[in-house]
């Protein structure tokens, strides 16, 4: 006995019948380290457009002129300094908050990311 062909119909039902994942409201990285470097660089980046990478770049470069141990020390004081807005809004970025308090914790990354970004690609006697 033959089979019967597939009619347009049952073509339909065949598609139906695949799997299709759930849809997210919000999309999210799953992987917590590459989450780190996403939420860094983008803060860094943020940072680097707003002028602050700039600035602490010349800073460095102005003190460490004649002494690179000097201009080693501003990157370093910097950092620290940028250091406290972290400490500060460390707790407001987790995942149980609303959004927008969640994103200004992300602000309170940006002088931080910004600052160790412009200490390691351009500080006195960097290799780049």
């Amino acid at each position: 006995m033959p089979s019967r062909p597939i009619t347009k119909t049952a073509r339909t039902e065949k598609r139906r019948e695949r799997y299709t994942p759930p849809r997210r409201t919000t999309p999210t990285i799953d992987h917590p380290k590459l989450r780190a470097v996403a939420y860094n660089a983008s803060a860094a980046a943020c940072g680097w457009w707003c002028g602050i990478g700039p600035w602490a770049l010349n800073g460095m470069t102005h003190y460490g002129t004649y002494d690179v141990a000097r201009g080693v020390w501003v990157g370093v004081g910097l950092a620290l300094f940028s250091l406290l807005a972290e400490w500060k809004t460390h707790a407001w970025r987790s995942r149980d908050r609303a959004v927008l308090v969640r994103a200004a914790g992300w602000a309170g990354r940006i002088p931080l990311a910004t600052t160790l970004t412009a200490l390691a690609l351009y500080g006195p006697d960097a290799t780049l």
